[in-house]
């Protein structure tokens, strides 16, 4: 039991990451991310996102960190 689970936790996280960085890179919107989140075949449930409210949590946080990161590049004068 304990590979079937390491092997769907692996294949959330994966999915997870991938959405991440579809999000970050503007490559992919709020919306398409949560569809896509609720089409996913696999157990997100095993990254903490058991509902689609933790969903859109997870995606609101994601583009959160993002505007943080650049609103922070600016002030340091790197962007």
């Amino acid at each position: 039991m304990g590979k079937v689970k390491n092997m769907a936790w692996d294949q959330a996280s994966e999915f997870l990451g991938k959405i991440e960085s579809k999000l970050l890179e503007g490559e992919m919107t709020k919306e398409t991310a949560l569809t896509k989140m609720k089409k996913f075949d696999g157990n997100l449930a095993l990254e903490g996102i058991d509902d689609e409210y933790a969903a859109e949590e997870w995606v609101d946080q994601v583009i959160t960190d993002r505007k943080n990161e650049v609103q922070k590049m600016r002030e340091e004068g790197t962007i």
